[in-house]
């Protein structure tokens, strides 16, 4: 009786041991499968799937009866203006498809890191969140839609957290807990996944990539304090690329100039690397996702009052919020002035940021040289 007991016990702890081994084996699995890279399971072009959405506004409901982004002198759109970007979103969509269809190359390289892609669920957006392209105008705009809460009250809440200012009677919370607002792609369990990039609103925005890199170098790098990218990547750079740079630069990071930063975007992998000079490829997968929307940054105030009436917000308006103040800047004399650097160097970054440089095409920027 004794041995047959003890057989039993073994048999329970054996059997225990082995749920608990799967158990974990099933908990590993899944973590690693929300972090690793996730290409959708259908052709990355299959429009019939990722069809844009025109069959009218979205219905979504709104938590409060108030109007939570509106200021004075908004952009308002026409009946005919609303048709007329409708024609053009459709226009930059299938430029978009039809370079992805005449380079295989592009889907192969194009997966999707899910670390910009970010989802709100109760306005059924997906939005690619790109730094240093309107990301903190749309950051804002989406966190007001979702919360009910003045998107300047954010604004000020942002710059605060920026300064971490004292002297605010804005709580820093606001904009330090924006991500409450808006959850990553790779939270959600892969068949939401695919349900999300199937029927959601998705939306990003273009710049031109040189003007996108010299607005990160000037952000970022171009600065006469220290800060976490001179410490991360100006010491670096200056201790690489500068010929006998002094100690105390290279100390500090300070001082990069643009032609510094840009050999050293030469040399590295720009899908692997800080968001800020990363690619649009790699972070928004043009080729992969077919986007309801691919926007104008230069043309923000007007687009961005297109999509909030394609959300159903025909009566909230766009704020400022963005400091570039004339949406009809001249980007090509805007490029004309900008750094010169060796033109094999130039073009050597527009083969880098090859996909980028179609997605400005599509919203009619032509390539170096800028005439």
């Amino acid at each position: 009786m004794a041995r047959c007991s003890r057989s039993r016990v073994t048999i329970f702890l054996l059997t225990m041991l082995h749920i608990l081994a799967c158990s974990y084996l099933i908990y590993l699995y899944n973590t690693i499968d929300s972090r690793r890279q996730y290409t959708p399971k259908i052709d990355a072009l299959d429009v019939s799937l990722y069809k844009p959405r025109d069959e009218g506004p979205l219905k979504v409901s709104f938590i409060e009866k108030v109007d939570p982004i509106k200021m004075e002198d908004t952009h308002t759109l026409t009946k005919e203006d609303l048709l007329t970007i409708d024609k053009v979103m459709k226009e930059r969509r299938e430029k978009v498809q039809q370079a992805c269809r005449e380079d295989p190359n592009l889907s192969i390289k194009s997966k999707i890191s899910q670390s910009r892609l970010y989802v709100n669920d109760k306005l059924k957006v997906l939005y690619c969140f790109t730094p240093k392209v309107a990301s903190t105008t749309w950051t804002t705009i989406l966190m007001a839609l979702d919360r009910g809460i003045n998107a300047t009250q954010i604004m000020t809440s942002e710059m605060a957290f920026k300064k971490r200012s004292k002297n605010t009677n804005v709580a820093l919370y606001l904009w330090k807990d924006w991500k409450k607002s808006l959850r990553k792609l790779s939270l959600y369990p892969p068949r939401e996944r695919d349900n999300i990039l199937k029927k959601y609103f998705k939306m990003f925005f273009v710049r031109e990539p040189f003007d996108r890199l010299y607005s990160a170098w000037k952000n970022k790098l171009n600065v006469s304090t220290p800060g976490y990218y001179t410490e991360k990547y100006g010491r670096d750079i200056l201790r690489k690329y500068r010929k006998n740079a002094k100690v105390t630069d290279i100390k500090h990071g300070v001082g990069v100039t643009f032609e510094e930063f840009t050999r050293y975007i030469l040399d590295i992998n720009p899908g692997r690397t800080d968001p800020h000079w990363q690619t649009i490829q790699s972070t928004c997968a043009p080729c992969f996702i077919n986007y309801d929307i691919i926007g104008n940054m230069y043309d923000l105030d007007r687009e961005s009052q297109y999509i909030l009436s394609k959300l159903g917000y025909n009566d909230v308006a766009m704020p400022h919020l963005n400091s570039m103040k004339s949406a009809k800047m001249d980007v090509t004399k805007k490029l004309k002035t900008l750094p010169t650097i060796p033109e094999a160097n130039m073009n050597r970054i527009q083969e880098m940021y090859h996909v980028d440089y179609i997605l400005s095409e599509a919203i009619g920027f032509k390539k170096y040289p800028y005439t």
